[in-house]
C-alpha cells in the first residue's frame, strides 16, 4: 500500500512527489505542510483542479511530499491535524460546539453525554471550527491509497 502517485506535481521539477493528506481551507494546507517540514519532510501545499473538489469541496487542497518521505509524512500527520484543528470540538467555555453542554468535566475520549457525537473524532472537530451542526460526512486528511485499506493511510485513525 503506497499513497496515490502525483503525475502533474505542478511547479516541481520531479514527478515523484505523492499526496499525503488534503485540506478544505488554503490555510489548514499551508499549517501542514508546514507541520511536516519543521520535521524535516520538505512538504508543498497545492490547490486542486477544480473539477477534483467540486463533488469533494473537503479536497480543494493537497499537500504533497517526496515518495521516499511518504512514511514518516503519514506517522506525523495525526499530530499535526491535532495542533490544526485542537483536541476536541469545543467552544472556549468547554461547551459542546453542537449542543452547547458543558463537558469541560466530561473525560477525553468520551462522547457528548447530551447530543451523543464524539467531540474528539477529526469530523466533529472539522464541523465545529466551520461552524456546522452537521458531521455526517467526515474527511479523511490522510494519503489515499492504492488497493487495500481504502483512505486510510497504514496505522492512522481518524481522530
Amino acid at each position: 500500500m503506497s499513497p496515490k502517485r502525483v503525475d502533474n506535481a505542478g511547479p516541481f521539477p520531479d514527478a515523484d512527489r505523492v499526496v499525503v493528506s488534503h485540506a478544505p481551507r488554503l490555510n489548514d494546507a499551508a499549517q501542514v505542510a508546514y507541520g511536516l517540514r519543521i520535521r524535516g519532510i520538505p512538504a508543498t501545499a497545492r490547490p486542486n483542479p477544480i473539477r477534483a473538489w467540486l463533488l469533494r469541496p473537503n479536497r480543494r487542497f493537497s499537500i504533497l511530499v517526496p515518495r521516499s518521505l511518504a512514511e514518516d509524512a503519514l506517522h506525523a500527520l495525526p499530530r499535526i491535524w491535532d495542533a490544526v484543528l485542537g483536541d476536541r470540538a469545543t467552544d472556549e467555555r468547554g461547551r459542546c460546539a453542537f449542543c452547547r453542554y458543558d463537558v469541560s468535566r466530561v473525560p477525553k475520549g468520551g462522547p457528548c453525554p447530551e447530543c451523543g457525537r464524539e467531540l474528539d473524532s477529526l469530523a466533529a472537530r472539522l464541523a465545529a471550527r466551520d461552524g456546522r451542526r452537521d458531521v455526517e460526512s467526515p474527511i479523511a486528511p490522510h494519503a489515499e491509497l492504492d488497493g487495500e485499506g481504502g483512505e486510510q493511510g497504514p496505522g492512522i485513525r481518524d481522530r
